[in-house]
């Protein structure tokens, strides 16, 4: 079950930036917010977060105590199984046009009832090796045939513009710290630059440029709280100035650097 994660929390938490990969993370008891596209949004009960993209998320967790801790759990979507799933079912789900890449909502009763059916499997490990894969599968199309499927169904489907975005994203996070043109990473996918950005902001609402300006300050966050210098840490993620680093990662995370690694 190398690809769930049960996660459990006893209080709130301060801001953490996490890279979240294509996923499906369902809380289970008390609540996190999550910032989401410049909007604080609560993942409570009974709530799933599904992610189709590899993307930086600012969250907390906001409801937690001993007597009821924060309860999650983390499917990380094989996307071998999804492309499966997917030709199983009717190829009218293929014409779903571009929509966001990540969201939060109630989840349907089947949906949940699969999870459910995944955490109890802990109590019984010596099935685990037969059942999870079962269960894995069904998890993965339930969640195909909700509401929130077209966000998975369209990024899977080779050659369309959603998974050329879906490409461009992956190039990204492989090279976020190198100077990068528009045309080029256009280039790369077998797009034009208009176009591009036009499908790559209706699924991330951020420009190609605002993204990897995300990437590089999620990833120089993790290396300052890890206590690397800030100025290394500023240089290895591809900034040249210090001071424009600072500025760009106070305006994302509310505080300078060397303030915000003495909160953690």
């Amino acid at each position: 079950m190398a690809d769930f994660c049960l996660f459990k929390a006893s209080k709130p938490t301060q801001c953490d930036a996490t890279m979240y990969k294509p996923s499906l993370v369902v809380t289970l008891q008390g609540s996190k917010m999550i910032s989401l596209f410049g909007d604080n949004q609560p993942l409570s009960a009974g709530k799933g977060l599904i992610s189709s993209i590899d993307i930086p998320i600012l969250s907390r967790i906001a409801d937690a105590s001993i007597d009821k801790p924060y309860l999650s759990v983390v499917f990380e979507l094989d996307i071998n199984i999804v492309t499966g799933l997917i030709q199983e079912i009717d190829d009218t789900i293929y014409r779903d046009p571009d929509s966001q890449a990540i969201s939060i909502s109630t989840l349907p009763e089947s949906l949940m009832d699969a999870v459910s059916r995944v955490v109890r499997l802990l109590d019984n490990p010596n099935d685990i090796a037969v059942i999870y894969s079962m269960l894995q599968r069904e998890v993965i199309y339930r969640l195909l045939l909700s509401e929130q499927g077209s966000r998975l169904r369209h990024l899977c489907i080779q050659g369309s513009s959603s998974h050329k975005v879906s490409q461009t994203i992956k190039y990204l996070n492989q090279h976020f710290d190198q100077p990068m043109k528009v045309e080029s990473l256009a280039q790369h996918v077998n797009m034009s630059v208009s176009s591009l950005h036009q499908h790559f902001k209706a699924i991330t609402t951020m420009t190609p440029l605002q993204f990897q300006k995300q990437l590089r300050l999620h990833q120089a966050r993790n290396q300052i709280l890890q206590n690397v210098d800030i100025s290394v840490a500023a240089y290895q993620v591809g900034y040249e100035s210090a001071s424009q680093f600072s500025r760009e990662y106070s305006r994302l995370f509310g505080l300078p650097p060397s303030q915000d690694r003495l909160m953690v």
